[in-house]
C-alpha cells in the first residue's frame, strides 16, 4: 500500500469514527446484547461492498450528489442533499442530547439538562447563519482524538461483568442492531472524493479504511459489553465513566460531540440551501435555511430529553437518509456500467436493513418524488461573488472541482490543481469555457498544446477531449458549463 493509498485510508477512517462511534457501542450493547456485533459485522461487510463499487466513481466530482446528478440528472442530486438536510439535522438532535448527557455526568448532575442540549444547537445555528464553518482538523488528527476517547471511555466505564443480554429472537434482531448502527458509518460515500483528492480510483485504500473501522468500532463494543452505563434519555446510554479522572474524560467527550453538533448543523444548512436552490449555499440561503435547521433539531432535542420520544425512534431517520444515500451512489455507479457486480452487491446486501427503518423510510421516497417533479427555488434573480470566498470555501471542501452556480442553462465553479499535479478530467457532454484566474500550466485539446496564464480564456466544445499539463505554479481555473454540467 502506497502512501497515496494510506492518505484514503486514513481520512475514510476519520470520516466514518466521528461522533456515532462515541456512544453507540454502549446503547446497541445494552439494547442488542451480543447481536449489536453480529450486526456491526454485518454492517462491514455491506461497507466493505459498498466504497469497493464507489471506488469505481473516483474521478466523479461533488460526492454522491455529483454522481446522482450524472446519472439521473440535477433535479436528483437536489435530492441527495435534501436526504442530507434531513438526517444530518434530526441526528443532531441526538447528538445535543449525547453532548448534554457527557455534560451532566461531568458536574455530577442527575438529569441530563435540556437546555444544554439545546445550547449547542442555537451555537451551532448561529455558525451556520454567519456562512462560517468552524475549522476542520486534519484527518489525523480527528482520528487520533476519537480513537484516544474510545479507549479512555471503555476503560473507564468497565466493570468486568458482563450485560445481560436480552431474550433471543432470531436473525431479525442483528439486522436491527445493523440498522441502529448506521449511524456509526455514515462517511462511506466519501470514498470518490478522497480517491479524487489523490487522483487514484485503486480500491486498496478505502478497504483498508473499512478495516480500520471495523476493527476500532468492534473493539469498542465488545467492551461496551462490560461496561457500566448511564442512561441520558430513552433509547439514549452513554459509558458510565465514574468520579475523578471520569469527569475529565466526561467533559472531554461533551467537547467533542459538541464540536460536531456545531459543526454538523452547519452541513445540514449547507445542504438544505443547495437542495432548495439547486446551487451553492449564499448569504441568503444560509440565513434562510440554519433557522429551520436549528429549530427541528432542538424541536427534536427537547422530545427526547422530555421522554417524549425515544432517542432510537428518532435515529431511524438519519439512518433510512444513510441507506438512501448509500442505495442512491451505489446505483448511479450501475447505471454507469462499470462492473456492475459491485453495485448490485452493495444494493442488495443493504436492502434487508430498509424492513427495519419503519415509518422513516417514508421520507427519502417522499423527498425523491417531490424533487423528481419540482423545479428549483430561485432566492434571487442575480448574484454576486466573490473568489476569495469561493477559494476559502473549495480550501474547506478538499476537492479540485467547486460548483457554486447551477441553473439549467449552465453551471459554473472553480477548478484548482496544485503545481506539479495531474489533472484527471476527462471529457464532458456540455460545451466549457475556462477563464485562467492564477497559475501557469499548458492546456492541451485536440492534438494541440498551448501555453496559458492568468487571463486565458479558453473554448472547449463538447465531447473534446483535453487537459492542463505541465504545471508550473497553482492553479485556478472558473469553469463555465453550458448547458449545465451533467457528467464527465
Amino acid at each position: 500500500m502506497n502512501r497515496a493509498d494510506l492518505r484514503v485510508a486514513v481520512g475514510l477512517a476519520a470520516n466514518v469514527l466521528g461522533v456515532g462511534a462515541l456512544f453507540l457501542p454502549w446503547t446497541a450493547r445494552v439494547e442488542f446484547g451480543w447481536a449489536a456485533l453480529f450486526g456491526w459485522i454485518y454492517l462491514v461487510v455491506c461497507g466493505a461492498l459498498l466504497v469497493r463499487a464507489l471506488a469505481l466513481a473516483a474521478l466523479v466530482p461533488g460526492g454522491v450528489a455529483g454522481l446522482a446528478g450524472v446519472a439521473f440528472g440535477a433535479r436528483f442530486a437536489r435530492a441527495v442533499h435534501a436526504f442530507y438536510a434531513v438526517g444530518v439535522t434530526l441526528g443532531q438532535a441526538v447528538v445535543a442530547v449525547v453532548a448534554a448527557g457527557f455534560v451532566a455526568q461531568s458536574f455530577g448532575y442527575a438529569e441530563t439538562a435540556w437546555w444544554v442540549a439545546v445550547l449547542v444547537i442555537a451555537i451551532g445555528t448561529v455558525v451556520a447563519g454567519t456562512g462560517r464553518q468552524i475549522s476542520r482538523p486534519r484527518p489525523v488528527v480527528r482520528l487520533v482524538v476519537v480513537l484516544v476517547l474510545l479507549a479512555a471511555g471503555v476503560m473507564l466505564s468497565r466493570t468486568g461483568h458482563d450485560v445481560p443480554p436480552p431474550p433471543p429472537a432470531g436473525p431479525e434482531l442483528f439486522l436491527a442492531a445493523a440498522f441502529l448502527q448506521l449511524f456509526a458509518v455514515v462517511g462511506w460515500e466519501s470514498t470518490p472524493q478522497l480517491l479524487g483528492e489523490t487522483g487514484t480510483s485503486r480500491a486498496r485504500g478505502p478497504l483498508a479504511g473499512v478495516l480500520v473501522v471495523a476493527v476500532v468500532h468492534g473493539l469498542a463494543l465488545l467492551g461496551a459489553g462490560a461496561a457500566a452505563n448511564q442512561p441520558v434519555a430513552p433509547g439514549l446510554l452513554l459509558p458510565g465513566l465514574g468520579p475523578g479522572g471520569g469527569r475529565v474524560v466526561s467533559l472531554l467527550f461533551a467537547v467533542a460531540v459538541g464540536y460536531f453538533c456545531v459543526r454538523n448543523i452547519g452541513t445540514a444548512a449547507g445542504a438544505a440551501a443547495r437542495a432548495w436552490t439547486g446551487a451553492a449555499p449564499t448569504m441568503w440561503s444560509l440565513r434562510l435555511a440554519a433557522p429551520a435547521v436549528g429549530l427541528v433539531s432542538a424541536a427534536g432535542a427537547l422530545l427526547i430529553t422530555r421522554g417524549r420520544v425515544s432517542a432510537i425512534d428518532v435515529l431511524s431517520v438519519p439512518n433510512a437518509m444513510a441507506l438512501s444515500v448509500f442505495a442512491v451512489a451505489a446505483a448511479a455507479v450501475l447505471v454507469s456500467g462499470r462492473r456492475r457486480a459491485w453495485p448490485v452487491s452493495a444494493v442488495s446486501a443493504h436492502l434487508p436493513l430498509a424492513l427495519f427503518a419503519g415509518p422513516a423510510f417514508v421520507l427519502p421516497v417522499a423527498l425523491a418524488a417531490g424533487f423528481a417533479v419540482r423545479p428549483a427555488f430561485a432566492l434571487e434573480r442575480w448574484a454576486t461573488y466573490s473568489f476569495a470566498e469561493l477559494a476559502a470555501e473549495r480550501d474547506r471542501s478538499r476537492q479540485r472541482y467547486l460548483e457554486f452556480l447551477r441553473r439549467h442553462a449552465l453551471s459554473a465553479g472553480i477548478y484548482v490543481l496544485a503545481a506539479g499535479t495531474d489533472d484527471p478530467q476527462q471529457p464532458h457532454r456540455e460545451d466549457e469555457l475556462y477563464f485562467v484566474i492564477e497559475g501557469r500550466a499548458r492546456f492541451g485539446a485536440n492534438g494541440e498544446s498551448r501555453h496559458v496564464g492568468p487571463g486565458c480564456l479558453i473554448y472547449v466544445p463538447a465531447g473534446l477531449p483535453h487537459r492542463f499539463t505541465d504545471i508550473e505554479a497553482d492553479l485556478s481555473v472558473l469553469v463555465v458549463f453550458a448547458p449545465a454540467e451533467t457528467s464527465l
